[in-house]
């Protein structure tokens, strides 16, 4: 196939048009792919030519995104053959260029690399408009030109290499998309009102939100690429390996109480809320979590407990009054009866050692309401029930008053559970006082504690066995099917106005998931109550 006299090239659009077409491929200065030089290389091979050109046009200069066999990025337009091809509408042969006036006098014809053969097909987009030339050069004139099937090829290939600019144009607006939907996430991310952060598999901080770093005083500076440890008190760091295999195994936390350390120094009781996020494999990739502060919420549940505490004091009052009268009076009978023996010695010692023993049990009595009394801080302990009960039997007694008969059932054996115990002996005492209340004509206040059998702790989602059963059982007048599903709902209750504070059944149940466990609430008309507390066995040491 040879050149004819070709007319004035008619463009089939404007230049700024063509301009624009080629701007919106995004392909201009770009770094070579192979992609792209294989369908250069191909072109070549089909048509036997050194030189082969994936020509772009731009305003001042053609670029070529592939230059096989020529070893430069670009050239001046005016010696250029692609800029004056690129007009027509059919492939475009030069036998030899040197003959040709159009392109006789151009320096890459009359000197290096002395180009005398020219072929191309123009590179048109989906509307039609010709960015550039696919083409090949020969230093050598061919007045034969190109074969049918190799101009075909040519235009098979420059068909080829607008496919490619399409999809390079497709994914480099995904990624676009993606990194413009990325940057929004971020933005979302960082504005929201709540405390999020993000952890890489080894528990490092990968992403916090701007409230993250209000709540704890920090820069984002000072907290990316840190183990969320650093920022966790002592107790909360001990508890994190487990936690955090926990939530890689199951996924999931929900509401784990985790004790924070503020810049200044300042506790931030939290809940944490976590997800595991994995890859298609079902590989951990990083967990996203929030915090919920509770701390304004734990200050109320400690007055509480001071209030629960006072209210116990106050039922133990009259009985106490009465104990500590007793003391009193066979101290005062004690020290008579001794002064009128100081010639008997020995009968006035053994007077003395009774007046002794009465004072011991009053001074007894004295230091374990104090120790009820006494406002100190929580914290979960490995605690022997059995020695709880029976450090308590007594106080028990005196809250159950006459017409109670008191039972304890725990073996000494029992293993210890996890609980603060001064919390412990409040959710009891008052858990006591429902029960007396419960029974006004008296009855039996049954106290006992007994490890959960298996099969019963895997009928209790949600709970890490094994557990300890304490229960206290009254056989008073029970409680309808509707009181009962309200039963542990704070500030309510059925006693009379300023006979209970309806705070006991709640704060006994916030004790129990405290620490891991659970309430539950066994109730029947006519037949009494059981209130069961599910704590979680402490750990082997």
């Amino acid at each position: 196939m040879t050149s004819s006299p070709a007319p004035p090239p008619t463009p089939r659009c404007g230049e700024a048009e063509r301009l624009a077409a080629l701007a919106a491929c995004g392909i201009l200065d770009t770094a070579p792919e192979p992609e792209f030089d294989d369908l250069a290389r191909l072109a070549a091979g089909i048509c036997e030519a050194p030189v082969a050109l994936v020509s772009l046009i731009d305003a001042e200069r053609q670029w070529f995104k592939s230059a096989v066999g020529l070893g430069v990025r670009q050239t001046p337009l005016d010696t250029s053959i692609c800029a004056h091809a690129i007009h027509h509408e059919a492939p475009f042969v030069v036998p030899d260029t040197l003959r040709d006036p159009r392109f006789a006098g151009m320096a890459v014809v009359v000197g290096p690399p002395r180009l005398r053969f020219y072929a191309g097909v123009p590179l048109r987009d989906a509307a039609g408009v010709a960015i550039g030339m696919l083409c090949v050069l020969d230093r050598e004139p061919r007045p034969q030109g190109l074969t049918s099937w190799q101009v075909f090829a040519l235009t098979v290939l420059a068909r080829q290499v607008m496919s490619l600019i399409g999809m390079r144009r497709a994914v480099t607006a995904a990624d676009a998309g993606l990194a413009e939907s990325e940057a929004r996430y971020r933005a979302l991310y960082r504005r929201t009102p709540t405390p999020l952060h993000s952890l890489d598999p080894q528990g490092r901080l990968l992403a916090v939100s701007d409230r993250w770093l209000e709540l704890l005083g920090y820069g984002e500076e000072e907290v990316i690429g840190r183990p969320l440890t650093d920022f966790l008190d002592e107790s909360a760091r001990r508890d994190f390996p487990g936690t955090w295999a926990r939530m890689r195994r199951e996924g999931m936390l929900r509401g784990h109480p985790a004790c924070f350390l503020r810049r200044s120094g300042e506790r931030l009781e939290a809940l944490v809320w976590a997800r595991a996020e994995t890859d298609a494999e079902g590989r951990f990739r990083h967990s996203v979590g929030c915090l919920v502060d509770v701390t304004g919420q734990r200050e109320l549940e400690e007055a509480l407990r001071q209030s629960q505490k006072l209210e116990a004091l106050g039922q133990l009052s009259a009985g106490v009054a009465h104990d500590f009268a007793n003391v009193l009076q066979a101290t005062m009978g004690g020290l008579a009866a001794a002064e009128a023996r100081l010639h008997q010695p020995d009968r006035a010692r053994q007077i003395l050692r009774m007046t002794r023993d009465a004072v011991e049990r009053g001074i007894s009595l004295a230091r374990r309401m104090l120790s009820f009394a006494r406002k100190e801080a929580t914290a979960p302990e490995a605690v022997e029930v059995a020695a709880v009960l029976d450090g308590l039997r007594e106080l028990l007694g005196r809250v159950a008053g006459p017409g109670v008969r008191v039972v304890v059932e725990a073996p000494a054996a029992l293993p210890a559970v996890s609980a603060d115990r001064s919390q412990l002996d409040l959710v009891l005492l008052n858990l006591a006082i429902n029960a007396r209340d419960a029974m006004p004509r008296g009855g039996t206040l049954c106290v006992s504690a007994c490890c959960v059998p298996p099969e019963e702790e895997a009928r209790e989602p949600g709970l890490r066995a094994p557990h300890l059963r304490l229960a206290i059982t009254d056989n008073g007048v029970g409680m309808p099917p509707e009181v009962l599903a309200r039963a542990g709902e704070p500030f309510f209750t059925t006693k009379s106005r300023g006979q209970g504070t309806g705070l006991g059944l709640s704060m006994a149940r916030g004790f129990c998931e405290q620490v891991g466990g659970a309430l539950r609430i066994d109730s029947r008309v006519g037949e009494g109550t059981t209130v069961a507390l599910l704590l979680p066995c402490a750990a082997a040491d």
